[in-house]
């Protein structure tokens, strides 16, 4: 028993280590002003979109989203990457922030072709780190 605890305890150190440098994101929402009520769908006019996330971090640590045109006109392949944009957490006293980051979008030209659409955010976990190959979060919209 008392082996089992000695392994046991220096793991249980090692992994509240790494998740309290982990991030996290909470209350991302769709908006289309700054800020604006939350939203899951836009119209074709729609001039602006924004992502906002209030993300827990390492200070500096970069941040990503991806715009993805997941299934939207006829003459546009499933799941295209429509932009990228990449912000870093500000650095600020301490070495947690609590920050809220935005995103955001213009209208093509043309308008919004109708459709799904997604954001993928990605966070990565400290300075100088890169953003992870999957997304830390992620939220759908529609274009109606």
């Amino acid at each position: 028993m008392r082996l089992i605890l000695t392994l046991t305890l220096p793991a249980l150190l090692m992994l509240s280590a790494a998740l309290a440098g982990a991030p996290g994101v909470n209350n991302l929402r769709l908006t289309t002003a700054p800020g604006g009520a939350a939203t899951k769908v836009l119209r074709t006019d729609t001039p602006m979109v924004y992502v906002l996330a209030d993300v827990n971090g390492t200070k500096g640590a970069a941040a990503q989203v991806v715009w993805i045109a997941e299934s939207v006109a006829a003459d546009v392949p499933p799941n295209t990457e429509i932009d990228r944009m990449k912000l870093s957490l500000p650095v600020t006293s301490g070495r947690v922030l609590h920050n809220t980051l935005t995103f955001s979008l213009s209208r093509p030209t043309a308008g919004w072709p109708k459709g799904h659409y997604r954001a993928d955010l990605y966070v990565a976990p400290a300075p100088g780190a890169k953003v992870p190959a999957h997304p830390t979060a992620s939220i759908g919209f529609d274009v109606r």
